[in-house]
This record gives structure tokens, C-alpha cells and sequence, in this order.
């Protein structure tokens, strides 16, 4: 066993996905913080898998060690753990239309994101239509025409309020990463009967961390539904088109 990780954390409200709850992204990010800061290696893999609902505004606990992965936990509920390792999503990237393509297309597919005709979280940090620039990420992802892969595409350009001792805070990347999965599934007709949903899984790795100021694109996919769960893959591509970090998601529906 490694060397024992005992850590608290409160989350804001401002970084809810649900009205009464944290982005599971963020929070996902948080925990890599952490564990990266126990002693992980930054640029591999780390698996995120929520258990339930974290609640905003309330000291929160983190145990474990980096061999074994950390717990979340709200007094002892188990709210998440985050591992490292799992299946690098770096394996099974789509063809991507190059980064000048992405950029130039994003402001007119965002019109058509499903998030702006109806969204069951409408303050969700990372895409809820009811967020101001500088608060929230505002990132509305937008079906990209005549794309096999069914990707959909926002821009990104993040905010300075997310930088942290000079550069981006991993935990922004998580959440950045997070929604657009979701888009990209509800952009398949057969997935509408999943609504709402949440993440229930999300498997990251950040290569490194983008330049301040620099313009970004965030792009996601579908991948296939069962059931209540619907898998997807997102990712990050900066202005030299290379793809600086990519996830690979399991959704579940809030439908019985």
C-alpha cells in the first residue's frame, strides 16, 4: 500500500450539474488533482466512477492511497472513487476534420445544441443555457453535417478565471469534457428515451495541459446504448491539431 491520502474538499454551488448537486466532471477532476499530488503520474489514464449524488457546499472527505485509488466520501456514504489506469481512450479516437475546420464550424452548429430547446439541468456548470460567460464553461456542442462518426463540436476558449499557478486547472479539463458526451449521445433519435441522465463513469487522460488564451475545440461522439447506459468518447484538440486529452464515458438514464 501506498502512502495513506486523507484530504477534504467543499464544492461550490457554482460548480453544480444538477441544480443540487457537483459536475460529475469536475468533481473528477478534483480527485485526479489530488491524487496526481499523492503521487500519480500526470499524463495516464485515471477512471472516475460516481456512486452518488455530491452534494454542494458541505466538507467532504477523501481517503486512500495511489495504488489503490481514492474514495470520496460524505460523512461514510461513498460518494466516487478515482483509480489509476483504465482503458486509455487515446485507443479508439475517431478521424477528426482538422482543428481550422472544427473552429470554423463550431458557431454555427452551436445554434443547433440540443441544450438551447430543452435541458433537464439548465445551471449546469459545464453546458447549462442559464450560465454567463466567466461562470460557467458555456460550452454548447453542435452536430457536425455530414459526419459518420456523429461527432459534435463546440469551441473553447477558457476563461482566466480557470487558470491556476499559470495554466489551466485539470479540473475544468474533466468538466470540459464531461457534458459534450451527453450531446453527442441525445443527437441519436433511439437515445431520446434517455433523458435525463447523468454520468455514471468517465475514463481521462490529460497529455498536458493547453496554452493560456488558446482557442480550443471540444469534440464527442457516440458510441453504443444498451439499455439505461449509452457510452460515449470526448476530446480535446488545441490549436496545433493535436488531441491533448480525450475520455471515454458510461451515461446511465434516470429512467426506471
Amino acid at each position: 500500500m501506498g502512502i495513506a491520502i486523507q484530504n477534504t474538499v467543499t464544492i461550490l454551488r457554482r460548480f453544480c450539474g444538477p441544480p443540487d448537486s457537483a459536475n460529475g466532471g469536475y468533481t473528477g477532476g478534483l480527485l485526479a488533482k489530488v491524487l496526481i499530488e499523492g503521487g500519480g503520474a500526470e499524463n495516464l489514464a485515471m477512471t472516475l466512477r460516481l456512486k452518488a449524488a455530491t452534494p454542494l457546499e458541505r466538507e467532504l472527505v477523501i481517503n486512500g492511497d495511489v495504488e489503490n485509488g481514492l474514495t470520496l466520501l460524505a460523512d461514510d456514504q461513498p460518494l466516487a472513487t478515482m483509480v489509476a489506469g483504465g482503458e486509455n481512450p487515446f485507443d479508439a479516437l475517431p478521424v477528426f476534420p482538422e482543428y481550422s475546420q472544427l473552429l470554423s464550424a463550431a458557431p454555427t452548429v452551436r445554434a443547433s445544441c440540443g441544450g438551447f430547446e430543452s435541458h433537464p439541468f439548465q445551471t449546469c456548470f459545464v453546458c447549462g443555457p442559464q450560465r454567463e460567460t466567466g461562470d460557467g464553461l458555456c460550452l454548447y456542442p453542435g452536430p457536425l453535417p455530414e459526419n459518420e462518426a456523429g461527432l459534435v463540436v463546440a469551441d473553447w476558449q477558457p476563461d482566466v478565471s480557470l487558470v491556476e499557478s499559470g495554466q489551466l486547472d485539470i479540473a475544468y479539463i474533466w468538466a470540459a469534457l464531461d457534458c459534450a458526451g451527453a450531446f453527442a449521445i441525445l443527437e441519436q433519435p433511439r437515445n431520446a428515451r434517455l433523458v435525463p441522465m447523468v454520468l455514471a463513469q468517465m475514463t481521462t487522460r490529460i497529455l498536458h495541459c493547453p496554452k493560456i488564451g488558446e482557442k480550443l475545440v471540444l469534440v464527442a461522439w457516440p458510441l453504443f446504448s444498451e439499455g439505461r447506459k449509452a457510452y460515449a468518447g470526448t476530446a480535446l484538440i488545441d490549436s496545433n491539431n493535436q488531441c491533448i486529452a480525450s475520455s471515454k464515458q458510461l451515461w446511465v438514464s434516470l429512467n426506471k
